[in-house]
């Protein structure tokens, strides 16, 4: 709402295309997350995996509240290699202002740091590590006998 007060709300192509990524980055990475809690609460318990996936979130995001000190993507020798680091964290693929696009209109829109980091990447990233969490959840719920088993109370 506050954009539609303070600024022109426009529905362009670009626009449209930036929402379908967005949601379909963010749907993978939060099917990622809720599966892997699952797999680790079933082979542990509900707490652990909470505590686990939660506590890695944390570190990712808290390695991002660094990155400006330790490895600077703005007046920097090693720009190039800073930005490579920056996108083996996870988190960073969900802020789309930090990625670039083939299409010209929409790269002007969202690539801040001028570096390629395609968002197909990032789509192609958590599609391929959701198939896999996938399959090894079926391996983890095939081996286990959820009828018998109550990790939460631990008999």
């Amino acid at each position: 709402m506050v954009t539609v007060i303070t600024n022109e709300l426009i529905f362009d192509l670009e626009s449209i295309i930036l929402l379908l990524y967005y949601l379909i980055i963010y749907s993978l990475w939060l099917y990622l997350t809720t599966l892997l809690i699952n797999i680790i609460a079933v082979r542990f318990n509900s707490s652990v995996a909470f505590i686990a996936i939660a506590g890695l979130e944390m570190g990712c995001i808290f390695s991002l509240v660094l990155w400006e000190n330790v490895l600077p993507l703005q007046d920097s020798p090693f720009i190039d290699r800073n930005f490579l680091f920056l996108q083996l964290n996870p988190v960073a693929h969900l802020v789309l202002a930090w990625h670039s696009s083939f299409i010209e209109k929409l790269n002007m829109r969202i690539n801040i740091y001028y570096q390629s980091f395609d968002l197909n990447i990032s789509v192609v990233l958590f599609l391929l590590l959701s198939i896999i969490v996938t399959v090894v959840g079926c391996i983890v719920v095939k081996r286990k006998d959820l009828i018998i088993a109550n990790n939460e109370s631990g008999v």
